[in-house]
């Protein structure tokens, strides 16, 4: 019964459609220049990463030294390394409690390779902070920065 009813509507079709359907092209003309257009990029990111790779960095270039910019910031204070922490409780609320310690004196940022980027003396650290006062809260440390 299906067989009869598709006979009987391909017999309905306009033969102006089936004609189309007979000189019908595919548009694959487009396709060759995205074809080159997608070759000319993958070239030239290769280029790219073989050019950066290699040539080696200049006298003047900053060079991280794997490791030390990954260290979290911290300060030393009497021989003990505090972290930066991922929470902050309100300056405001709190500053009448805080005990001035001093003031941060030095850093290991320009001191790379000599230091595994940890700071050892008290009052250093390893990011650039000096001068940032230093308070005691509690058993933490509140390092006061002025950002300019």
């Amino acid at each position: 019964m299906n067989s009869e009813r598709f006979s009987k509507a391909m017999g309905e079709v306009n033969n102006k459609y089936v004609d189309e359907a007979i000189c019908y092209q595919s548009k694959k003309k487009n396709s060759k220049w995205i074809k080159w257009v997608v070759t000319a990029a993958a070239c030239l990111t290769f280029i790219c990463v073989v050019t950066i790779n290699y040539f080696p960095p200049n006298e003047g270039d900053i060079v991280t030294i794997p490791g030390i910019a990954d260290a979290a910031p911290m300060v030393c204070v009497n021989g003990k390394l505090y972290k930066q922490s991922t929470g902050q409780i309100s300056y405001h609320k709190i500053k009448s409690e805080f005990i001035y310690l001093g003031i941060v004196e030095s850093d290991v940022t320009n001191n790379q390779t000599s230091t595994d980027g940890l700071p050892k003396e008290n009052f250093q650290a390893n990011h650039p902070i000096v001068g940032a006062e230093v308070y005691q809260y509690n058993e933490d440390i509140v390092i006061h920065m002025i950002l300019i």
